[in-house]
């Protein structure tokens, strides 16, 4: 039952780093002044459409200028650690014999390459599941198709990269874990909404997007280069639709970033945490 470190294919050096080098950045990434580089491509089709029922894009497009709604949300909630008693994905093993416990050992179980990978399992799965499920998206009428999910999603997934950060080594670690698990499940996303042709390509581009996205985050918060709201408006609804839930998914982002640096680095590597989906 063994469970090695795979090898990976992609680095995240450009995450551990903060700032993208000119070297990992293609021609597609034209920094601007005061703004962090933005890629720039033709979307594929899958990214321009509607894959889903088009109801939420209908409220985005409607809403008004100032909805008293998203001035409310996210408004009272503090910060709190997101530990949990348990890893998000639990699994169950016949350890109650010697013979059990080893076999499991022999096998590397209990090894810190197990732990490492069990806990970047159960972090994705806990981002993968809030931000289909936990009912954020909806609050913060997001549009409900590949672009803007995909949009929500690294957003989620940088948060939990930038707290694994601070983690150490095995921080590092599980990073990498993280992220190529990660990747690969865009890769089946892509898959499921029926590419079948120049996939690589769409993979790349989709990766170039959550760099440029992770980067331009970092940058609004560590180096205030422009305002954090105006970069989700920017990578999540995609300059469209009502601002101010621009303002309340950053006031959320913010409090989720201060509720994991609130969460002791054992239980952010062990995959025992828990988004806050409080809307309040």
């Amino acid at each position: 039952v063994q469970q090695q470190l795979p090898q990976t294919s992609t680095s995240l050096e450009r995450c551990f780093d903060g700032v993208s080098s000119s070297a990992d950045l293609d021609s597609t990434h034209t920094p601007v002044q005061g703004k962090a580089p933005r890629t720039q491509f033709v979307a594929p089709w899958f990214l321009a459409r509607n894959s889903f029922s088009t109801s939420m894009e209908d409220k985005v497009e409607q809403a008004p200028l100032s909805s008293p709604s998203s001035q409310r949300l996210f408004q009272n909630s503090k910060p709190r650690s997101l530990k949990t008693e348990n890893p998000y994905i639990q699994v169950e093993v016949n350890d109650d014999t010697f013979l059990g416990r080893f076999v499991l050992q022999l096998g590397g179980y209990y090894s810190k390459e197990s732990s490492l990978v069990q806990g970047s399992n159960s972090l994705l799965k806990m981002v993968l599941e809030h931000s289909e499920s936990s009912g954020i998206r909806e609050a913060l009428h997001l549009k409900d198709d590949f672009r803007t999910k995909h949009a929500f999603l690294c957003l989620h997934v940088w948060m939990i990269l930038r707290r694994l950060r601070k983690s150490g080594p095995d921080g590092k670690k599980v990073s990498q874990l993280f992220y190529d698990n990660f990747q690969h499940d865009v890769e089946m996303s892509v898959h499921r909404e029926g590419v079948r042709v120049r996939v690589n390509k769409w993979l790349r581009q989709l990766e170039d997007i959550f760099f440029g996205a992770a980067q331009s985050y970092d940058s609004a918060i560590d180096k205030q280069t422009e305002d954090f709201a105006d970069v989700l408006y920017r990578n999540v609804y995609a300059e469209k639709g009502d601002k101010n839930y621009s303002n309340a998914l950053a006031r959320y982002t913010l409090r989720e970033l201060a509720s994991l640096s609130l969460t002791d680095t054992e239980s952010v590597l062990k995959g025992s945490v828990k988004f806050n989906s409080s809307t309040d």
